[in-house]
C-alpha cells in the first residue's frame, strides 16, 4: 500500500493524555510511546476480516460500545482488559476507528491511532475510516487521520469514490477543505471518470453551490468530461440545481460544451421545461458572446 512504513505523528496536547498518571496501564503507555518516540508506524490493511475479527469478546464489544457513545473511560478500561483494537461489530464491520471517525471523536481517535489502528481497514461498504469522517463532515477527524498516514485518496470498493468525492456529494464544505488541504487531489476520478466536482454538481443539498465554488476556487477544472462526456454544469442541470449551475457559470463553465451524441447542458434544461435554467444557460451565451 501507499502508506506502508509511513509514520503517523500524533499530537500529545489532548485532554485525555493530561489525566494524572497511573489511571490505567493503557494510558501510561501511549503517553510512553507519544513522548519518546512522537509516532507509531502503520499496520498493512485494505482487506476485510477474517470472522475472528468480529467483536465476540466482551472486552472488545465493550470498546466498540464505549467508542460509540464517547466514553474514552471505559474505552480505556476495556483496552485494560485486552479488548482488540481491529475487533468489528457484527453488522456494518466498521472498527472502534471508523466510529470515532464518524462521531468526530477526537479524543478516541488519538488514543487508537497511537495504539497502532489500522486506517485503512475497510466496513462492509468498502469505506476506510476517512470516508467515515468525510461522510459526517467532521474536519477535525479528517486532519487528524492524514496526520496519522491515512491515504487521502483511499477509494471505497463500490464505485471507486476518494473522500473528497463523497464529502463533495454531501455538501460538506469543511470536509472538503480539510480533504484539500490533506493533500487530497481534486482531479482524482471515480470509475465512471467523474471527479470531486461532478459530484458536487449532483448534489442536491442546500450548500451545493458553496461545496461547487469551493472546489473551483482550488482548482477544479470546471468543464472535465467523465467517460460518457458530461460535464458538471450537464450533471448540475439534470439534477436541476439552479443555483450549482450558477456557480457554474460564473466560475468559468462552458455552456457550449457538448457530448458526442449532442447532449449540451441548455437541451437538458429544455428537455426538463425548466425556465430558470434555461433563462441561466442563455444569459451565459450571451455574456460569452459580448465584445
Amino acid at each position: 500500500m501507499a502508506n506502508r512504513g509511513r509514520r503517523r505523528a500524533v499530537s500529545v496536547q489532548e485532554p485525555w493524555l493530561q489525566w494524572p498518571a497511573g489511571r490505567l496501564v493503557a494510558v501510561v503507555l501511549i503517553v510512553g510511546a507519544l513522548t519518546a518516540c512522537g509516532s507509531l508506524s502503520q499496520r498493512d490493511g485494505d482487506r476485510l476480516p477474517d470472522a475472528s475479527q468480529i467483536a465476540e469478546d466482551p472486552a472488545s464489544t465493550l470498546l466498540l460500545e464505549a467508542v460509540a457513545r464517547g466514553r474514552l473511560d471505559v474505552a480505556l478500561l476495556a483496552i485494560d482488559q485486552g479488548a482488540e483494537i481491529e475487533a468489528r461489530e457484527p453488522q456494518r464491520l466498521r472498527t472502534a476507528t471508523m466510529l470515532a471517525a464518524e462521531r468526530g471523536d477526537i479524543n478516541s481517535l488519538t488514543l487508537l491511532i497511537a495504539l497502532g489502528a489500522d486506517l485503512e481497514a475497510r466496513s462492509d461498504e468498502g469505506w476506510m475510516a476517512l470516508h467515515h469522517a468525510a461522510a459526517s463532515d467532521r474536519a477535525r477527524a479528517i486532519r487528524l487521520l492524514i496526520a496519522g498516514a491515512a491515504d487521502p485518496d483511499g477509494r471505497e470498493t463500490l464505485q471507486g469514490m476518494t473522500p473528497l468525492m463523497i464529502a463533495s456529494l454531501l455538501a460538506h464544505t469543511d470536509a472538503i477543505a480539510a480533504l484539500l488541504d490533506g493533500g487530497a487531489s481534486i482531479d482524482a476520478t471515480a470509475e465512471d471518470g467523474a471527479v470531486a466536482l461532478h459530484f458536487a454538481a449532483a448534489s442536491r443539498d442546500r450548500d451545493a453551490p458553496l461545496a461547487l465554488a469551493e472546489l473551483l476556487i482550488r482548482g477544479a477544472v470546471p468543464d472535465w468530461r467523465r467517460d460518457d462526456g458530461w460535464t458538471p454544469l450537464m450533471v448540475a442541470v439534470e439534477a436541476a440545481s439552479t443555483d450549482g449551475a450558477g456557480v457554474l457559470l460564473d466560475l468559468g463553465a462552458d455552456p457550449s460544451v457538448t457530448t458526442r451524441d449532442g447532449t449540451d447542458a441548455l437541451g437538458l434544461a429544455m428537455d426538463r421545461g425548466d425556465d430558470d435554467l434555461i433563462r441561466r444557460i442563455r444569459t451565459a451565451f450571451q455574456q460569452r458572446d459580448r465584445p
